[in-house]
């Protein structure tokens, strides 16, 4: 996972000036959903519209969807009174976190993963989740893991590349309450793919599903596999 963090190295200047340049971009208009890979967020505040909000996020499963209206790159603050207006020649408090908002998406999925020992100030990254792209019903694999894994949702098969995403689809899948037979496996280089996990998922037409593939430090079962989902049909209030 890569994930843009402040507190870290030195920016290099070039980035700053991309930085720059997306937040006087055109304003956009999209649905934030959130989600927290290993720990809840504590709150952090931002302007959608001229208005001050504030932001959670989860790992117990994705968030209702709010609407947001403003720069492509989504400044984050630690407190509400960071956003107040402030005197001239005053210094401005610098957000905790930036995150650029892939262009194009009716709903922008933000990922927030707590990384090193102190777990003080997550990364974060924002994932397209177009509702154009994937339908209700579908299915989105991301392989966070070091290694090709495959998947077999049903009779669907896919095969799914390092750091890539694949969607996997069915008509069937968009009319029916079922129950789906699920594997997963691992195809490491030179060798012959191994099943290395499976199980019986409910499907339920109404959710858009989202998979997370992660490695862990188990040769039995290599694989963190975990599934989230949205319901397109619950809007953001605007």
């Amino acid at each position: 996972m890569f994930f843009l963090r402040l507190e870290s190295a030195p920016i290099l200047a070039g980035l700053l000036f991309l930085l720059s340049q997306a937040a006087t971009a055109q304003p956009v208009r999209t649905e934030l959903l959130t989600l927290a890979f290993n720990g809840s967020l504590p709150g952090y505040y931002y302007k959608s519209g001229g208005q001050v909000l504030k932001l959670t996020a989860s790992a117990q499963g994705i968030s209702a969807p709010v609407f947001y209206q403003g720069p492509p790159l989504i400044s984050l603050y630690e407190k509400e009174s960071d956003l107040a207006p402030h005197k001239e020649g005053e210094e401005k408090p610098e957000p905790v976190l930036r995150v650029k908002l892939p262009p194009g998406n009716d709903r922008v999925l933000l990922v927030f993963a707590y990384t090193g020992t102190q777990k003080r100030i997550p990364g974060a990254t924002a994932y397209g989740i177009s509702m154009q792209s994937m339908k209700e019903g579908d299915y989105r694999i991301f392989n966070f893991s070091k290694q090709s894994i495959y998947a077999i949702l049903n009779d669907k098969k896919t095969k799914v590349a390092p750091g890539k995403q694949s969607n996997v689809s069915d008509a069937s899948w968009k009319r029916e309450i079922l129950d789906m037979k699920v594997a997963f496996g691992l195809q490491a280089p030179d060798q012959k793919a191994r099943s290395v996990y499976s199980s019986v998922w409910g499907h339920r037409p109404v959710r858009r599903n989202f998979i997370f593939i992660f490695d862990r430090p188990d040769k039995f079962r290599p694989l963190d596999i975990r599934m989230f989902y949205d319901v397109p049909k619950i809007k953001a209030a605007r």
